[in-house]
């Protein structure tokens, strides 16, 4: 039985253009953070007790926010957000 391939960057861990910078609570509420460059765009997310997140996003000509409901954990918020920034148009 073969298995299906997985894509290369499927993963914010796999991908070369991008990397963890910190890990923290939130100084103002105390909510779980990470902070971090995913394909050279620098994120900032942030988890809600409510299991909300968002993704704050920074490449200097563009910045944006995205909301993200029902998130399992920060873990699941990262992996949303990677998969969200994957799938947008890019040349490498």
């Amino acid at each position: 039985m073969s298995q299906k391939a997985s894509h290369p960057l499927t993963r914010f861990e796999d991908c070369p253009m991008s990397n963890m910078i910190a890990r923290r609570q939130s100084e103002e509420c105390g909510c779980p953070e990470e902070e971090m460059v995913m394909r050279n765009v620098h994120v900032i997310i942030h988890m809600e007790p409510n299991g909300d997140g968002e993704a704050f996003l920074d490449a200097g000509d563009w910045v944006d926010e995205w909301h993200f409901e029902s998130c399992a954990d920060i873990d699941d918020l990262r992996q949303r957000t990677w998969d969200r920034i994957s799938a947008m148009p890019w040349s490498d």
